[in-house]
């Protein structure tokens, strides 16, 4: 066994003795407990527009109507053959594309990337999450996983030329 040699005393290396060593210089580096005050946590108003913005937004109801009206198809699309899995996944984000970008730009001022566009979805889903609506929840969660599905088929290369606001003749 090693030997260490203190000021005053000596130690073996062993199991016993190096845990009260330990404990001594932790305890002399201590530092102060801090305790957490409870906080008065308001929403910021930058918080409570974007609520505001996605409770009176008509096209982000449209764009979620639509979303129901084809989400059967999509759900069914992986049981298909594959030909025409490319087709409906062609079809339904040929028909989502515009009012997703007019939704996007309701918010955002960002070119529309896959990036910004994944997380302005993610922005839609917390909002919904705070204002208690399932629904909404899933229905962003399957925007979501398709625009991800449509983005491994190489799918959203438009969005990329695309980059820029679309002119206002795109806007209803």
């Amino acid at each position: 066994m090693k030997k260490i040699r203190t000021r005053n005393q000596d130690f073996n290396l062993a199991h016993e003795n190096v845990f009260p060593l330990l404990n001594r210089t932790i305890e002399k580096k201590r530092w102060p407990m801090v305790y957490e005050q409870k906080s008065n946590y308001q929403a910021s108003s930058t918080e409570s527009l974007g609520i505001k913005a996605y409770q009176h937004s008509l096209s982000k109801r449209r764009l979620l109507k639509f979303w129901a009206q084809q989400r059967k198809e999509v759900r069914i699309a992986p049981f298909l053959p594959e030909i025409i899995q490319e087709i409906v996944y062609k079809n339904v984000y040929d028909d989502m594309k515009q009012m997703l970008a007019n939704c996007y730009y309701e918010d955002f001022q960002l070119p529309l990337m896959k990036i910004t566009l994944q997380s302005w979805l993610l922005h839609q889903k917390n909002i919904s999450m705070e204002l208690d609506r399932n629904g909404d929840i899933l229905y962003w969660e399957e925007i979501i996983q398709f625009l991800h599905t449509c983005s491994k088929r190489q799918l959203l290369q438009d969005l990329q030329q695309q980059g820029n606001r679309p002119s206002s003749k795109y806007f209803i």
